[in-house]
């Protein structure tokens, strides 16, 4: 039997969109008067528009495939997220990571042990004669809370990273404060990526990728390891590399870096290893825009993996931010995620370990108390995009113009168009959507982000040939409810042809 699974990666080449559908939209304003409130629906319209505004999608131009928008799911988010009741707990884990019914967020970080934001520090591998073993705070809350994500969305992917190597590897002896890890427990240390990979793949996680240190220029911090750009590359290199590819896990992506826009020379350096397959960034120093200066020397992906929200921070202050740094300018800069910090925490910032983050505000704040949940400033920067801009998604070209109009266009795996507007002017502006001799008009008020989604027929052009003899390009029409086929086969008997999640949508056996 010949198994063919199409892609939309295909998208690469020339195509052209027809059939413009009704748009659906949902806004978020910096004064609070819109939080994710949905809008009456509008509709396309034939030739050009009357407004002076133009915003124009060309989906010939495109960049990166979207990974996802999310947070990072720290031990005590999960903590909290268990005390709630099962009911309450699976409507939120629904409403935020039902790709359905939910606002669809499809990209989780996760620590490798207890990350500051836990109820204490700990590895997975503690007690050097007693070995490795997930028991312990993880098993306990954030394994479950997985599970139940899972559960929801069987494709959430998932960025593993340790904030330290176990205390006995280290220069130190300790957790906390930096320390570095000597080139005597490289192997040892590579063994414990390996037996964690293991170990959550016995658990049904496959993990999707993994950053090789949390912050690794940064000693102040509890759990920390401090690691020279010469000592990561090395590592990776030399011991972590090559293990995991002898093992089977050669597809797990490995990301170098994780820290700060205002080095770009580290990042650089780590990526000349084969192994690496990626850079990811913070942004507490820096311009976003060294994701894609890094992008341009390395040819490999970048990623977005944390940006806090303080306790005292006001709503108006931190979306604006967070949009236009974070969320555009991460996707903008080739960034194939937009990662916030943590997601949840309760109405004192806790848990958090001694004299690290007191007012890390969690995307949510679960009350320790009553357990009601507050949607926060974090929520709705990653809700905005995450609605609409799906796993998979390809961003394609979008300009303004306005310069007041930050915007970002994708292309959906399920055939739908995709926009994210944010006026950042004090005045409201009247816009036209053009796409493909058509236009959409809108009205934005002042610092307000809107995100747009409607159906469209992708159709290839006649002409493109497959790579492979028993290769078809196939894609769903969601106007028509049919598939549509393009490429260069034969019929035969014994076939069948699967879309990109596995399910069989054809069987001519």
């Amino acid at each position: 039997m010949k198994k063919i699974f199409c892609t939309f990666f295909i998208l690469n080449f020339s195509l052209f969109i027809v059939s413009a559908q009704t748009v659906q939209s949902w806004k978020t304003s910096c004064n609070g008067s819109n939080k994710l409130q949905a809008q009456t629906d509008n509709v396309f319209e034939d030739g050009a528009g009357s407004s002076s505004v133009k915003i124009s999608l060309d989906p010939a131009t495109t960049y990166q495939t979207i990974d996802g928008f999310g947070w990072t799911m720290t031990q005590g988010s999960a903590y909290w997220l268990m005390q709630m009741t099962q009911e309450n707990r699976t409507a939120l884990l629904t409403e935020v990571f039902s790709q359905n019914s939910g606002i669809g967020s499809s990209f989780i970080r996760i620590g490798i042990g207890a990350t500051d934001l836990s109820q204490s520090t700990y590895t997975y591998h503690d007690n050097q004669s007693a070995g490795f073993s997930l028991a312990g705070p993880d098993l306990t809350y954030l394994i479950p809370v997985l599970q139940e994500i899972k559960a929801i969305n069987p494709n959430i992917k998932l960025l593993a990273t340790p904030w330290s190597a176990p205390a006995w590897m280290k220069s130190n002896n300790s957790l906390a404060w930096g320390g570095q890890l000597p080139t005597t427990h490289y192997a040892d240390y590579a063994q414990y990526f390996l037996n964690y990979l293991n170990a959550m793949h016995g658990l049904g996680f496959d993990i999707y990728a993994i950053s090789i240190q949390n912050e690794p220029l940064s000693e102040n911090n509890n759990p920390s390891m401090k690691m020279t750009k010469e000592q990561q590359y090395n590592f990776v290199n030399n011991n972590l590399g090559p293990l995991l590819a002898e093992n089977g896990y050669a597809n797990v992506k490995l990301i170098g870096y994780d820290h700060n826009c205002d080095n770009t020379a580290y990042p650089i350096y780590v990526a000349q290893s084969q192994y690496i397959s990626g850079t990811a960034f913070h942004l507490y120093g820096g311009n976003i825009s060294a994701m894609k200066t890094v992008y341009d020397a390395t040819g490999k992906d970048v990623y977005f993996t944390e940006q806090y929200t303080a306790a005292n921070g006001s709503f108006s202050g931190d979306f604006e931010w967070h949009t236009k740094n974070v969320m555009f300018g991460s996707v903008n800069n080739w960034g194939k995620t937009a990662i916030e910090w943590n997601f949840a925490s309760d109405e004192n910032w806790q848990p958090h370990i001694a004299n690290t983050c007191a007012d890390c505000k969690g995307a949510i704040t679960i009350n320790s108390s009553t357990k009601a949940v507050i949607r926060n400033v974090a929520y709705y920067t990653v809700a905005q995009f995450s609605k609409v801009a799906k796993d998979g998604a390809l961003k394609i070209a979008s300009t303004s113009t306005s310069s007041d109009l930050l915007t970002a266009a994708f292309a959906n795996p399920n055939g739908t168009a995709a926009l994210v507007v944010f006026n950042s002017s004090s005045n409201s502006k009247t816009f036209d959507i053009e796409f493909n001799d058509k236009h959409c008009t809108f009205s934005l008020e002042s610092k307000t982000a809107a995100s747009y989604i409607w159906n469209e027929q992708i159709t290839f052009p006649n002409g493109i040939n497959t790579t492979k003899e028993d290769e078809i390009v196939i894609f769903p029409n969601p106007v028509k409810d049919e598939l549509v086929v393009s490429g260069q086969w034969s019929v035969v008997s014994d076939v069948k042809i699967f879309d990109i999640m596995g399910k069989t949508i054809l069987d001519t056996h």
